[in-house]
């Protein structure tokens, strides 16, 4: 006489010992990737130090020009982008979901789930800011396309940038950034709600999930780029700050800054293996940070977008224990 529990378990054609030995492969497999990502992150960052200390020589032969006042004015820029960009992804979630925490408390939400970017694979990011949403009763497809859209916009603000920069700056050996040009049309295509909601509507489907409780209108797509545009003047602003605060004025003006920054930004997204683009974002800015600071001078550019990485690390850190504080008082 067969009970339920008998018939689930022929409904299955898997016994109790096949089902822990596909779980255990699963684990496994799952433990060889990680494993793997960290290795390369590893990689990474061994190979930006080793390149920094073999040209140790001409970094601290090179003549720095260290400024106070440009550095503090960069860090004010930086923690303003933060915030702006915080504030624009708790009004998405506002937008998208009936059910959603206090600004504030958005805000640290998303400031805190940035952290999750230097694990490798940036999925982290995701689960994250979803499960904390979740906690105020955001559904976790809500937040991820929240999320997705904050992404896209990104990747083609950096993907404009960098078509910019070719043009402006560029030479004939790196015109092959050009192919870049495709993500511009596919994400704005891609945001239009015609395009979005049937396809993020197909896609939860195909998951067994329900389509999105709320979508973005035009306009407010427009509201939201508008943002996160903002946002990105706000950081470029502060990094060009950063960099002159180190090399002076010789290392360029705010326009090729900025846009040699959304650049590598753009390409360190494509490389979402290497957490936060570590050494893929360092080693594009050296190359383009060089081309102001005169022959030999691959190592102090090297040494500037290194000590960029470390400041912007630091800010963020800073960011993100404030945003905290005054999430956690709502």
């Amino acid at each position: 006489m067969d009970d339920g529990r008998h018939g689930l378990s022929d409904r299955s054609g898997l016994s109790d010992g096949e089902g822990s030995d596909v779980g255990a492969v699963a684990r496994a497999s799952s433990g060889r990737r990680r494993t793997i990502l960290i290795v390369m992150a590893v990689v990474a960052m061994a190979a930006v130090a080793w390149a920094l200390l073999s040209n140790w020589r001409k970094v601290s032969a090179y003549d720095w020009h260290l400024s106070p006042g440009w550095l503090m004015a960069g860090i004010v820029a930086i923690l303003a982008s933060y915030q702006l960009n915080g504030m624009t992804f708790a009004r998405s979630i506002e937008l998208l979901s009936a059910n959603h925490p206090p600004r504030p408390v958005a805000v640290s939400i998303w400031a805190r789930s940035l952290l999750a970017r230097y694990i490798p694979g940036s999925v982290m990011m995701f689960v994250g800011r979803a499960m904390m949403g979740a906690t105020w009763g955001v559904s976790k497809k809500t937040t991820v396309a929240a999320t997705i859209y904050e992404q896209l916009i990104g990747l083609g603000l950096g993907a404009a940038a960098t078509v910019a920069y070719v043009g402006i700056y560029g030479s004939a050996g790196n015109k092959q950034l050009m192919w870049l040009l495709i993500v511009i049309p596919v994400g704005l295509v891609a945001l239009h709600p015609r395009i979005f909601v049937p396809l993020s509507t197909r896609i939860l489907r195909i998951a067994g999930r329900p389509p999105l409780e709320q979508t973005f209108t035009g306009r407010q797509i427009m509201a939201l780029l508008g943002g996160y545009t903002g946002g990105a003047v706000l950081i470029c602003l502060g990094v060009w700050a950063l960099v002159r605060s180190a090399a002076g004025p010789a290392i360029g003006g705010p326009l090729e800054i900025s846009l040699a920054f959304l650049l590598a930004f753009a390409v360190s997204t494509l490389a979402f293996i290497f957490p936060s683009g570590l050494g893929v974002r360092d080693g594009l800015l050296a190359l383009l940070f060089a081309r102001n600071l005169g022959g030999g001078s691959t190592g102090p550019a090297l040494a500037i977008a290194v000590g960029l990485r470390f400041a912007l690390v630091v800010i963020e850190l800073i960011y993100v224990g404030v945003a905290t504080i005054v999430g956690r008082r709502r």
